[in-house]
């Protein structure tokens, strides 16, 4: 397992694990966009986290959930890596366990 890997897996969890306790209880999905910007200065990120399921309850994203993704940005760029975007996809499955599934665009 690449150095990367291993210590970017922990924090993708840590990431996920705040976006369950930040949508509804009511939800068994979710999705999070970030965008990264960074002007050599200055880094931000603009998040927008949505129901596949079609509910409509706006969800601010957390302390938790943006410190998390600035740690992982931290991460990469130790590693000479860089995102310029991100998304978590979070669901419920039947057994009440929550998997999660991370996608990168460089």
């Amino acid at each position: 397992m690449s150095s990367l890997i291993k210590d970017q897996a922990p924090i993708d969890k840590e990431i996920a694990n705040a976006l369950i306790n930040a949508t509804p209880e009511n939800w068994r999905a979710a999705e999070m966009a970030v965008e990264r910007q960074d002007d050599g200065v200055h880094e931000t990120m603009q998040i927008v986290i949505s129901s596949p399921e079609g509910y409509r309850e706006p969800v601010v994203p957390t302390d938790e959930i943006y410190s998390a993704l600035y740690k992982l940005s931290d991460v990469f760029r130790l590693h000479g890596a860089i995102w310029k975007g991100v998304s978590y996809s979070i669901s419920q499955r039947d057994d009440d366990n929550w998997g999660f599934s991370v996608r990168f665009e460089y």
